[in-house]
């Protein structure tokens, strides 16, 4: 049976097909047409970072290569096209447990040890789209990136684009995301806009490869998979207005959980998985506002999510803990999140904090998870020096184990072309993996702490 987004996604694709055709006839004859131009623009940068002080080592000499070309067949219609090469040549001056220390946390045999290896390289087509613009609608149809969320660093509605976790979530921000392939229409009424997403592109979170630095989880690989038939797409809308001063949007996404349920273990973890993992669907109910008062930018997010499922556990046999002779299993239950943001221009720096919490309403004591989970955030940015210096500081912060991730910056901008970038990224926390005391997401690497430097050419 074909499910709805099926015949929205063909609905929107018509549109496509017929729309050089349509845009002639609106914007009058020729002139809306003009032969080809490409601008190709794009940049080179290495990155090179040193881990200290357990275990100390360069753990990355990356070389990063972005070619970006933006042909124009008229004033309305373009193509962008993002492509990208990287070569990580540690690998040519260390082996590959100096790169990346064995994690205990992981029971692996010899076997498994003996067969991990490194991503040397890797070229990908990273965006790839072709944009279209009306009178009252723009249209995007291709490989991209969509970000609703106002709350940065808190996926409160950005839940769009599933994330890339090969180097955690130390990456610039655009980095993290991993594109999709969907249909992006945005129509416009009056003050008003309706934006419509329809992604038949099932491509979940990414994990580190087994055995590298930043490795934290794995999808377990008898895990079930969505099959790829329309009736498995994810569709989003999302409908956006100022109200009196007030930037305000309703969003509703209905999506695949970019992580499985019920794959106990998968965080090192032990035990043996007792059921199948798959993955499950979704609803997301978002609402989102913000608005500028006395030089104050305030902002609320807030998302309802039904259908999550939560590992649970029971401790059978009695004896205080939880361990693999034990009962696991999961349940399903509906939670809700919210962020609250302000940001402030004290003396031309800008400064924002954020609170975000998870709330599981109807919580069940046997859930693996806390019933409320909260963080905070800090960032700090401040340029110098007629914008050639740029200073940076940020802080991620959970409540719920006392985690901390810090990252301080600096850019300078040599020239034009050539900008140098020094920091560091230090991880506070407890490495916890065990079942009894919770998953630590950024304690996991307390002793991942590590500075870096950047050049990069652009061109």
């Amino acid at each position: 049976m074909r499910g709805p987004l099926y015949f929205c996604f063909w609905a929107i694709f018509l549109i496509f097909i017929i729309m050089p055709a349509l845009a002639q006839r609106v914007y009058g004859g020729e002139s809306a047409y003009k032969i080809p131009s490409t601008e190709v623009t794009g940049y080179y940068k290495a990155e090179l970072a040193y881990r200290y002080p357990q275990n100390a080592a360069f753990s990355k000499f990356l070389h990063l290569f972005q070619l970006e070309l933006h042909t124009s067949f008229s004033d309305k219609a373009r193509l962008i096209a993002i492509g990208r090469v990287t070569y990580n040549s540690i690998y040519d001056f260390e082996d590959f447990f100096t790169v990346n220390p064995l994690q205990t946390a992981f029971k692996r045999t010899p076997a498994e040890i003996a067969s991990f290896a490194p991503e040397r390289s890797l070229a990908e087509l990273r965006e790839f789209y072709l944009d279209w613009n009306f009178p009252s609608a723009d249209v995007r149809l291709g490989k991209q990136i969509v970000r609703w969320g106002m709350i940065e660093g808190f996926r409160i509605t950005d839940e769009i684009n599933p994330l890339d976790f090969k180097e955690f979530i130390l990456r610039d921000v655009g980095d993290r995301y991993v594109p999709l392939w969907m249909a992006n229409a945005t129509f416009y009424i009056s003050d008003m806009s309706l934006q419509a997403l329809v992604i038949p592109d099932l491509t979940f979170h990414q994990p580190a490869r087994p055995g590298t630095e930043w490795e934290e989880f794995q999808i377990p690989p008898q895990t079930d998979e969505p099959a790829r038939s329309p009736d498995n797409w994810e569709g989003g809308i999302r409908f956006s207005e100022n109200i009196d001063g007030w930037d305000s949007s309703l969003s509703y996404f209905y999506d695949w959980d970019d992580f499985p349920a019920a794959f106990r273990g998968a965080f090192g973890n032990e035990g043996v998985l007792p059921f199948k993992p798959r993955y499950t669907r979704l609803h997301n109910v978002g609402f989102s506002t913000s608005k500028n008062i006395s030089g104050a930018v305030g902002a609320v997010e807030m998302a309802y999510v039904r259908g999550k499922y939560f590992e649970t556990g029971i401790d059978t046999n009695g004896n205080g803990v939880l361990d693999s002779a034990d009962t696991f299993g999961e349940i399903e239950a509906d939670y809700f999140k919210y962020g609250l943001s302000i940001d402030v221009n004290p003396y031309d720096t800008d400064i924002t904090v954020q609170y975000s919490q998870s709330i599981v309403p109807h919580y069940d004591s046997t859930m693996l998870t806390d019933q409320i989970e909260s963080g905070a955030s800090l960032f700090i940015r401040k340029e110098w020096l007629n914008s050639r210096l740029l200073t940076q500081f940020s802080v991620l912060y959970f409540f719920n184990h006392a985690e901390a991730l810090i990252r301080p910056r600096v850019d300078y901008k040599w020239s034009d072309s050539i900008k140098l970038s020094a920091g560091a990224d230090f991880f506070s926390g407890e490495r916890k993996t065990d079942l009894n005391s919770g998953f630590r997401f950024i304690g996991f690497f307390k002793d991942h702490d590590r500075i870096y430097g950047e050049v990069k050419y652009s061109f």
